[in-house]
Formats: structure tokens, sequence, C-alpha cells
């Protein structure tokens, strides 16, 4: 672990709360998404978009810990987080979304 285990759990217990919140967004913000970005495969551009969405506040969390942006390691171990629910994510989204959409 190249940061904080404080802060760490913090991130992992914003993800899974990101994550059960899946459905909600889909509902509310995908249609509008899909004719501002034109894209053709609705799944693979939901899961991008929340990965970098997760990413992203997974980012600002660590700065409003630290003081500053993650770097290096720091960026990896956000990255490793994530993914560790990877899986769920992507059940979570075919679940609450067709191609489509």
């Amino acid at each position: 672990m190249s940061f904080d285990p404080e802060i760490h759990d913090v991130i992992e217990k914003n993800v899974r709360e990101h994550i059960a919140g899946i459905p909600t967004l889909l509902r509310e913000i995908f249609p509008q998404m899909k004719k501002v970005w034109k894209f053709d495969n609705s799944y693979n551009f939901a899961y991008g978009w929340y990965v970098g969405r997760l990413e992203c506040h997974a980012q600002h969390i660590f700065f409003d810990n630290m003081g500053r942006w993650p770097e290096g390691e720091e960026l990896m171990e956000i990255k490793e987080i994530i993914e560790v629910r990877g899986q769920e994510i992507r059940d979570k989204i075919s679940e609450n979304i067709s191609n489509s959409n």
C-alpha cells in the first residue's frame, strides 16, 4: 500500500457506495449522454465513463485528505481499488442498460 491505509479505506468505501448508485445514475443521466456523445456501444461507453468517474472521484478524496494530487504508485493503487470491483461494476451496468440505449 503506497498511501495512508485510512485514505485507502475511505476510497474503497466510496467506490462501493458509488457502485450501488449505478442504476440511478444510468436511468437519470445516460439518455442525455447518448444524445450529446453519440456513441454506438452503450455498455462500453457506460463502463469507461463510470470507471473514469470513479477514478476522478477517488483522486479528489486523496487530494482532500493529503492536500496534493496522487502520483505514480498512488495513482496505481487507486486504479487497483477500482479494478478489484471491475466485475461488480460490469455486472451492475449490464443489469441496468441495454446496448440499444
